[in-house]
């Protein structure tokens, strides 16, 4: 979300604002939604056919195996979980600390205050933290 007024000049920052519960990395989020186990070495698309003779998919184009990147793979089934929860997973961890997870503010008024309420109800049942209002700059 900006915000701005008065004079603006090309900038390499933006602003954000979240209302959620911080972590300093993926790996502390995981342990907090009790993610465990290792992702697989290799995975291919969803369409079938003779992996052993061709090395890209006819329909799709894609690989037909791909090494699984362990980073990737966390972020993945973090959002996964999250999103069933009706959160989003804001990852500003570039700037420094700072992985988010939580909502943005939306709308106004009694339906903003009705959101947070869920947010924070939902934050506490995954991880027994009480949302706050995180705010600050991250780079473009």
């Amino acid at each position: 979300m900006k915000i701005r007024t008065g004079f603006v000049s090309n900038s390499s920052s933006s602003s954000f604002c979240v209302f959620g519960v911080a972590f300093e990395s993926m790996g502390a989020v995981s342990v907090a939604l009790g993610i465990k186990g290792e992702p697989p070495k290799m995975e291919g698309c969803k369409h079938e056919f003779d992996r052993t003779t061709m090395k890209f998919c006819p329909e799709c184009g894609a690989k037909a195996y791909k090494e699984i990147n362990r980073h990737e793979w966390l972020e993945r089934q973090i959002n996964e979980v999250v999103a069933e929860h009706g959160l989003e997973v804001f990852d500003f961890s570039e700037d420094g600390p700072g992985l988010y997870i939580g909502h943005g503010p939306h709308g106004k008024g009694q339906k903003l205050i009705e959101e947070m309420t869920k947010t924070n109800q939902t934050c506490m049942d995954l991880f027994d933290i009480e949302a706050q209002i995180y705010e600050g700059e991250y780079s473009c």
